[in-house]
């Protein structure tokens, strides 16, 4: 996903909160990968 730099800077105090979704986006898929990865082996 890109982010709009023009939209970030008409909305300064939305910053915390696109940066919180990425961390929150990152987090979501690296439970999924660790998930899919117990749950077929390939982690040890």
């Amino acid at each position: 996903m890109m982010i709009n730099k023009r939209l970030i800077g008409t909305v300064a105090e939305s910053k915390k909160y696109i940066a919180g979704n990425v961390v929150l986006q990152w987090s979501t898929i690296r439970i999924a990968d660790t998930v899919y990865s117990v749950k077929h082996g390939i982690l040890r």
